[in-house]
Parts: structure tokens; sequence; C-alpha cells
């Protein structure tokens, strides 16, 4: 089966780099930011650039578009997000997600 998600495990530092090096997949529509807020903010920039290159955004349920989340880092220097703000956007954004793909 082919790649529906790809999940961005330590936050708005791996998603930085994320970008860095696949700006242009996101510009041309085979990458969209998840629906989460926390992805939206994370991508919020290279997502603008797509709107503007193409005059709209891509998203999951357009054929072939590869969903990219952004989750909050599991380690204690997140410290920001609660164990359990974590869990439930692990369980929200990922976990449930995935498991949904294979009923």
């Amino acid at each position: 089966s082919a790649v529906k998600r790809i999940v961005i495990a330590n936050g708005t530092t791996g998603s930085k780099f994320f970008v860095k090096h696949f700006t242009e997949w996101f510009v041309d529509g085979r990458l969209c930011a998840a629906s989460d807020d926390m992805s939206q903010r994370a991508f919020k920039t290279v997502m603008n650039k797509q709107r503007k290159a193409n005059g709209d955004i891509a998203s999951k349920e357009d054929n072939g578009v590869i969903e990219v989340v952004c989750l909050p880092g599991v380690s204690p220097a997140a410290a920001k997000f609660t164990y359990l703000e974590k869990r439930a956007a692990w369980e929200a954004d990922c976990f449930g997600p995935g498991l949904k793909d294979f009923e």
C-alpha cells in the first residue's frame, strides 16, 4: 500500500528540518499539512507557498497526497505539553488514523 502520512515525532524542531528538505514536495502538492492545530502552525509558511503556487492547497483527500503530521515530542524536554496532552495528540493524529487505514 502507498504511504498515507508522515509523522514528525519531535515537534516543530523536526518539522523545520523536514520542510527545509521537502519544500518542493509541499509546494507542488505531493505533501500537505495535517488538519490538527500543531501541524497547521508548523507548516503554515510552506502551505502558504503551495497556495500561492497553485491557487489552492492539497489535502489528504486528494489522490496520492501524503499528509504530514507534527506531533509533540515525547521526551520530558517537551514540557510545554503534559503527558496526557501528548498521549491524546498521538492517539488522535497518529495511532488512531494508522489503525483506521487497515479496517
